[in-house]
C-alpha cells in the first residue's frame, strides 16, 4: 500500500463520495471507462476473437464482469463511504491475499492489523468527541 495517501485513487474516491453516493458514482465511474474503451474493440482483430469465443467463454467473461466490477467495486465504494481509506485497503488486502495467493497472517502482521484498528477507533473517538470533524462532510 502507498504511504502516501492523498496521490492514490482512494482518496479521490473519497472526495467524490463528499457529493455523489456510492452505487451510482461506481457505476459512472466504470461507464464512462467503458465508453471510453469502446471504440478500441472495434479494431478488426479484436471483433475477429471475439467471434471466435465459445459460450460458455461468454458467460464466464459475463459473470467475472459482474462479479468483479459490479458487486466488488459496489462494496468498495460503499465501504469507503462509511470507513476511513486507510482501514478499508489493509483489509482488503489482507483478506485476498489470503483467498487468493494462500498467504498466512502471522502474529505480527494481526498484531499490526489489530493497532491499526485501535488507533482508528482512537482518532474518530476523539474526532466524535471534538465535534471538529478531519472532513466535515464524510460520513
Amino acid at each position: 500500500m502507498e504511504s502516501h495517501l492523498p496521490n492514490t485513487i482512494m482518496s479521490k474516491i473519497k472526495i467524490g463520495l463528499k457529493n455523489i453516493p456510492a452505487l451510482p458514482f461506481a457505476g459512472l465511474r466504470y461507464i464512462i471507462a467503458f465508453g471510453c474503451l469502446l471504440p478500441f474493440m472495434f479494431r478488426r482483430d479484436r471483433i475477429a476473437s471475439l467471434r471466435r469465443l465459445s459460450a460458455g467463454a461468454w458467460v464466464c467473461l459475463i459473470t467475472l464482469g459482474l462479479l468483479f466490477y459490479s458487486v466488488t467495486q459496489g462494496a468498495q465504494f460503499l465501504s469507503l463511504f462509511y470507513l476511513p481509506a486507510v482501514s478499508t485497503m489493509l483489509f482488503q488486502i489482507t483478506i485476498l491475499a489470503w483467498i487468493f495467493l494462500n498467504e498466512r497472517v502471522t502474529w505480527r502482521e494481526g498484531l499490526g492489523m489489530a493497532l491499526a484498528v485501535i488507533g482508528v477507533v482512537i482518532v474518530q473517538d476523539r474526532r466524535r468527541r471534538a465535534r471538529t470533524p478531519l472532513y466535515p462532510n464524510s460520513h
